[in-house]
């Protein structure tokens, strides 16, 4: 519910931050350097309420991803609601015949 999805949101929001914050010692073959300014891109999904299976909650959450991404990276998207298509069965997908 909303309880989960902020406490998601905050975990990821805490997650975020603190790998801004980061300074990463790297050996290189010219010498040590140090990386900073990293940044993540952060989706978030639910189980049952974004999908009733671990594959639909796994594709709202890489749809919730790459919202964050498209709306400008190192930010945290937490899907809401959505409702995900049920497979198609093979008589769904057979062609229309008229009669």
């Amino acid at each position: 519910g909303a309880v989960g999805r902020a406490e998601m949101h905050a975990v990821a929001e805490r997650l975020r931050r603190r790998i801004a914050e980061l300074d990463v010692p790297v050996s290189t073959p010219d010498g040590n350097l140090t990386v900073s300014g990293l940044t993540i891109s952060v989706g978030g999904a639910a189980h049952p309420v974004d999908g009733a299976s671990l594959d639909q909650v796994l594709k709202v959450a890489d749809a919730s991803l790459y919202a964050a991404k498209r709306s400008g990276r190192n930010l945290v998207r937490i899907a809401g609601p959505v409702q995900i298509p049920a497979p198609r069965s093979a008589a769904d997908s057979a062609p229309n015949r008229a009669s």
